[in-house]
């Protein structure tokens, strides 16, 4: 007779990777963990041993996860100790910072159980963000475009615009603005990476 062993897995790190500069969720961003304990990194190399040339590409391991729909990730079975993970969107070259942050995995005080180490991690992007004006007035949803890649955005009602996940550049990067009462104009602004720059655009 077949037995089957169910094992009582446990979540030992858990929690959100999110856009800093609006707090939505990111979906498919890669979490994996940089520091470890050094039982930890020995179970690491075993499995590396037994999974060959795979386990550098793999996107799903234990010490690397690609985040839910939701941004959520988390870590089971891991030992004792203190723990960085870093978060980086993939693929995301100079239009997102990576960030870290420490977890420490320890017992709960009244068993054996992992307490689960909880926490978020918010991506900084690279982009800019400001108000679109007109003789100190606000221009409700003006276009804002990147010239070189034709990315765009609208400032809202009440001329307030942010335009995030840009490249990065080390020289300004050219920007054109229109709206229906005004003709196109071009402004340019400094990106650099996992910082918006406030950028006040006025029209002339």
């Amino acid at each position: 007779m077949l037995q089957l062993s169910l094992k009582n897995v446990q979540v030992a790190i858990a929690g959100k990777v999110l856009l800093a500069e609006t707090g939505e969720p990111l979906a498919k961003a890669m979490v994996e963990m940089i520091e470890m304990p050094a039982k930890f990194q020995r179970i690491l190399q075993l499995k590396a041993m037994q999974a060959g040339d795979e386990w550098a590409i793999a996107t799903e391991r234990i010490d690397r996860k690609l985040t839910r729909n939701d941004g959520s990730f988390f870590f089971t079975d891991l030992p004792l100790g203190n723990y960085v993970v870093r978060a980086s969107v993939v693929n995301g070259g100079s239009r997102y910072q990576a960030v870290t942050r420490e977890f420490q995995v320890k017992q709960q005080q009244s068993s054996t159980d992992l307490e689960t180490a909880v926490g978020n991690l918010e991506i900084l992007p690279t982009g800019i963000k400001g108000q679109v004006l007109a003789n100190g007035q606000a221009i409700a949803y003006a276009k804002i475009r990147q010239v070189d890649d034709n990315t765009e955005t609208l400032s809202d009602a009440d001329g307030n615009y942010r335009f995030v996940g840009l490249e990065a550049a080390t020289q300004p990067t050219v920007f054109q603005i229109s709206s229906a009462d005004f003709p196109p104009q071009r402004r340019s602004a400094m990106l650099q990476q996992g910082v918006m720059t406030t950028v006040d655009f006025s029209l002339d």
